[in-house]
């Protein structure tokens, strides 16, 4: 990732991340359980 312009990149949960309220969107996890329980989930920021 870091090849293409990222920086921090990290692997976390499909409950965290560093969007302020994440949780709001449930966008990968809905009250405890998470919707593609197989998926890799990664966060970076772009340089």
């Amino acid at each position: 990732m870091e090849d293409c312009g990222f920086v921090n990149a990290k692997v976390v949960s499909a409950f965290e991340s560093m969007i302020p309220e994440w949780n709001i969107f449930e966008l990968d996890g809905k009250n405890g359980s998470i919707r593609k329980p197989d998926s890799l989930f990664m966060e970076a920021q772009k340089k």
